[in-house]
């Protein structure tokens, strides 16, 4: 009778303890659904164009592909000097067939100068590109959540520029929100936090420079004047010639 009187406590126990437990949970689903789902939209196409990172990065890339099309025009202007001189010597000459294998060296050496510069350009827009996409994406994870918001979706607005019909529908097939209401965006906010963010980190990085002297200055911006030529010496002055006069009789 006592293991039975037992028996009936500990189980009136667990039934207490068990309800105050399912208590516990329904009044933590009522909170959590009475809360509605925060959530953000973010133009990336705008924040990425309008990045000050991103303009930095693209003057950088443009700067390579001047040089690259610099290298271009200074190795084609070689090949013509070189096509210009072969016609100033006789098929089969010795110098004729020395210029043509200089023509062949000097051909190979563009080719691989192109494909070489081609990579290292495309190489430094992915890298470019990969970075720029990292920061906003990094920007956006913070933003999200410091301010508690449960999602945040990509937006993108067509724009008027005209497409080609393979762009529009590469265009189309990347649209994530095709509408939402103007204070779920989160565009402006999200484009002032990588620009401060950024220009914060160049302020840190960038060295002090120290302003160059003022004859410095003036030595680099005017070339250094030549040396007056010397001054021309004077004429030797020849001695009298010897006359008759004073000679003895």
């Amino acid at each position: 009778m006592k293991v039975g009187m037992r028996s009936m406590g500990t189980l009136l126990a667990v039934l207490v303890l068990s309800s105050a437990f399912l208590s516990m949970q329904t009044a933590a689903g009522e909170e959590a659904s009475e809360r509605p789902l925060k959530i953000g939209v973010v133009n990336l196409r705008e924040v990425y164009i309008n990045y000050d990172k991103t303009k930095d990065g693209q003057a950088r890339i443009q700067i390579m592909q001047q040089t690259v099309r610099e290298g271009d025009q200074r190795r084609a202007a070689e090949l013509q000097e070189l096509r210009a001189k072969l016609e100033e010597f006789e098929e089969g000459s010795e110098e004729r067939r020395r210029l043509m294998e200089e023509g062949q060296k000097k051909a190979a050496e563009w080719r691989s100068f192109q494909q070489n510069a081609i990579k290292l350009i495309d190489e430094n827009i992915s890298e470019v590109t990969r970075n720029l996409y990292g920061d906003i994406a990094d920007t956006i994870r913070q933003y999200a959540q410091e301010h508690d918001y449960d999602l945040i979706l990509k937006a993108d607005v067509m724009g008027e520029e005209p497409l080609q019909q393979m762009e529009l529908l590469l265009r189309i097939n990347q649209r994530s929100v095709l509408y939402y209401k103007d204070s779920f965006g989160l565009t402006d906010v999200i484009l002032d936090l990588v620009n401060k963010r950024y220009h914060a980190e160049k302020a840190e990085e960038a060295p002090a420079e120290e302003p160059a002297p003022a004859e410095e200055k003036a030595t680099e911006e005017k070339p250094a004047e030549e040396p007056a030529p010397p001054a021309e010496e004077p004429a030797e002055e020849k001695p009298a010639e010897e006359t008759g006069e004073g000679q003895g009789d």
